[in-house]
């Protein structure tokens, strides 16, 4: 189906602390606002493609306890698809710690908890679904061998895929670049994928990670904006919109979803691009990423400030 969106999807249970700075090896700190909220990098963004109005359906696992049943309950009430999320006994749901500094700058550490319960049996078993998507994408939070599988499912039908390069690898096996034609990743993960600096130029990055992929890769860069190098070669750029900045958990997040949600929409890549930029703004104003979210009008209504 053109306009449906599969994502094989990681889910976190998060747990968002406030902190005055980062604490120094073996101190301990009193921390401000806590923050529980769901989380998981795949997880969001079927969140955010489907608060574009986009059909998403969800390829999972979780635990059988309370997380897990706090993941479906968040995915039904977004009108999202579950048939293919499978309950896992005897391990816990993904968790992730996120520590946000005062200027919304955050470190995150997860444990992966029943993400890792994910197999290429259940890719199989989700073959249907995802040979019928108009995109299929994925994260590093899933088994790599399992997004393989998926998109191996998707290839053979046609169907584009996306690979969001978090969190950052040292490398991916050639096969699974094969099978991408869509890579979108921040300036760590570029710099560790390709060889080159980090300080290298984005745009040097971007033309480097397109190499490796069939039709573009797209680079988020925080307050520089995103760029991208198109199937042709050209250049895209997208500065960013303006933001009362919060916490910057979960930006990126957004910014892929909306941009899936656009392109199975039938959107151009510049677009879609114009739609993620603006969908990580608003997802930086507020504590707790799905609650930060935001609908398609929102994001229309931010995108007007560039005009």
């Amino acid at each position: 189906m053109p306009g449906r969106l599969t994502v094989i999807a990681s889910f976190m249970q998060d747990v968002s602390l406030a902190i005055p700075r980062s604490p120094l090896a073996g101190e301990t700190m009193f921390a401000g606002d806590l923050t529980l909220s769901a989380g998981g990098k795949g997880s969001n963004q079927a969140v955010q493609a489907a608060r574009c109005g986009a059909e998403v359906a969800v390829v999972a696992a979780v635990g059988q306890d309370g997380g897990g049943d706090g993941a479906l309950q968040v995915w039904q009430k977004e009108g999202i698809d579950t048939q293919h999320v499978t309950r896992i006994d005897g391990v816990a749901t993904g968790t992730a710690i996120i520590l946000v500094e005062p200027s919304g700058e955050n470190r995150i550490i997860l444990a992966a908890g029943a993400n890792s319960s994910l197999h290429p049996k259940h890719a199989d078993a989700a073959a249907d679904i995802i040979a019928t998507s108009g995109l299929v994408i994925a994260q590093l939070e899933s088994p790599l061998e399992t997004v393989e599988r998926a998109f191996a499912i998707a290839r053979a039908a046609g169907v584009p895929t996306l690979i969001n390069t978090a969190p950052a690898p040292d490398s991916l096996p050639d096969s699974l670049w094969q099978l991408t034609d869509y890579v979108v990743s921040n300036r760590i993960e570029a710099s560790q994928l390709t060889g080159l600096p980090e300080e290298t130029a984005l745009e040097e990055l971007a033309r480097a990670l397109k190499t490796k992929v069939g039709r573009a890769a797209l680079l988020t860069a925080g307050a520089e904006g995103a760029i991208a190098i198109d199937q042709t070669g050209n250049l895209l750029r997208q500065p960013a919109l303006p933001a009362k900045v919060i916490d910057t958990t979960g930006a990126g997040d957004a910014f892929i979803g909306a941009v899936a949600a656009a392109l199975v929409a039938g959107a151009s890549l510049a677009q879609a691009m114009e739609d993620g930029v603006a969908a990580g703004a608003l997802a930086c104003e507020g504590r707790g990423v799905v609650p930060s979210l935001a609908r398609k009008p929102a994001i229309n209504d931010r995108k007007r400030l560039r005009r």
